[in-house]
């Protein structure tokens, strides 16, 4: 007996003959048989009944779409010697790939001869755009007890009710089952965003991280809310008015968050990655889009809807006002500003940076800060400056000693009360990069 394009011999069970299912199913389908060595040698299976409910478990969790309606596990009587075979037809759901590695080309693996190697760029390019015909928000999903109280109450919140034949019409059931759109909106939604805020430009030390799971819909406003926390206004006086910018305009980051969360590829098992650093924001999405555009057609409002059903939940619940203006909407936040959004669209992510209006420093936010404030914890001062425990500490230290703040209480409890007496009116523009302590000078208000 000998291995060729559509048979495989593997003498006892690994993970690894998960890769040959996946090349089986991505070429023209095939055989793996478990108790055969590589030479071709029966050399059996000492309990078939746990190799074959292992195999099939290894099937259903780690290959992405669903594997286990186009493979049949059985077992075998070679002689004396027993075996597991694994028949592997085509899939007509392609490209199917490792869960864990995601829609990437080392994720794809395609049948070369005896060996099962990895699908190049172009090849995964061409399989996406010419054989995948059925989003995955379409798909029945693997899970089945799936609840929706967030959903729920977001719905609630616009005066919507969501029953049965409401989930019907928006796709979220089909034929009586949950589709992946349900599951993208339930409560049991596993892939999460993560969030993370920097003390430098480099991602040397954190300043907070957070990751959000559940109703996809939650997530975003989780998310957003994260972003809020690090958008800081700033202040100047024009006469007797009193004038707040902020660094982000909220319209470029709800728009680059409902854009990640519409467009993303949720059959990529990856999250949204949102960063906060000193000068800009990036939110980078699993699944560049669909098909090219540049960005010029897209300011323009020309794009590819990969989760169209998703999408038109979020229109009836007005978080999109309309297909299509996420992006001119926050390059349209820039304009006048000399620093642009910045779009990145690879094979497996799209990218959108927003750089911030106030990319100098932070003397004018801790100056609006403690107008803001009669008191405040250290916590308190460093996220809403955006900088780490140790730069926030040796701030409140130069305010203390310049007699701008005192302390109350002690220990974890303690807080820092504002001297309305004096006004700071100076702070070491590198503060968030720099070692030193923060330089201050005080005058009488």
């Amino acid at each position: 007996m000998m291995e060729d394009q559509n048979t495989e011999f593997k003498a006892e069970f690994t993970e690894k003959l998960i890769k040959s299912v996946v090349a089986f199913s991505n070429t023209s389908g095939g055989r793996i048989v478990l108790g055969i060595d590589d030479d071709g040698n029966e050399v059996g299976l000492d309990d078939p009944d746990d190799v074959a409910k292992r195999c099939v478990n290894a099937i259903a969790d780690k290959i992405r779409p669903d594997a286990t309606l186009t493979t049949e596990v059985s077992i075998r009587q070679l002689g004396e010697k027993s075996l597991v075979v694994i028949d592997v037809s085509e899939g007509e759901k392609k490209p199917y790939y490792l869960r864990d590695k995601g829609l990437r080309a080392e994720g794809v693996y395609v049948r070369k001869g005896t060996a099962s190697v990895p699908i190049t760029e172009e090849g995964l390019l061409g399989m996406i755009r010419g054989l995948r015909a059925v989003s995955y928000e379409t798909q029945t999903s693997f899970r089945q007890d799936l609840t929706f109280d967030e959903l729920k109450r977001v719905f609630d919140e616009r005066s919507v009710a969501l029953d049965e034949n409401r989930m019907s019409m928006m796709n979220m059931v089909e034929n009586g089952k949950y589709t992946n759109l349900a599951f993208i909106l339930s409560d049991q939604f596993d892939q999460s965003i993560k969030m993370a805020s920097f003390d430098d430009e480099y991602r040397t030390g954190f300043i907070e991280r957070s990751e959000t799971y559940g109703c996809v819909l939650k997530q975003m406003g989780d998310a957003i809310s994260f972003l809020k926390r690090y958008n800081t206004p700033s202040s100047r006086i024009e006469g007797i008015r009193r004038i707040d910018s902020y660094p982000y305009s909220e319209d470029s980051i709800r728009e680059a968050m409902m854009n990640a969360v519409a467009h993303r590829d949720y059959s990529m098992d990856s999250p949204i990655l949102v960063s906060v650093y000193p000068k800009k924001i990036t939110i980078t999405s699993p699944g560049g889009m669909k098909e090219y555009y540049t960005l010029d057609e897209m300011l323009r409002g020309v794009s590819s809807l990969r989760n169209r059903n998703l999408a038109g939940i979020m229109y009836r619940l007005g978080m999109i006002e309309a297909y299509g203006t996420g992006i001119p909407r926050i390059f349209g936040a820039y304009r006048g500003s000399e620093e642009k959004p910045m779009i990145e669209n690879g094979v497996s992510s799209f990218t959108i940076t927003l750089p911030s209006s106030r990319a100098e420093g932070r003397d004018d936010a801790l100056q609006y800060f403690l107008d803001a404030h009669d008191e405040f914890t250290r916590a308190e001062l460093q996220r809403a400056l955006g900088m780490s425990r140790s730069r926030a500490v040796a701030v409140v230290g130069d305010l203390m000693d310049e007699g701008a703040v005192s302390m109350v209480g002690h220990g974890r409890s303690s807080r820092y009360r504002v001297n309305r007496l004096v006004r700071t009116v100076g702070v070491a523009a590198s503060l968030p990069i720099n070692n030193s302590r923060a330089v201050t000078r005080l005058v009488l208000r």
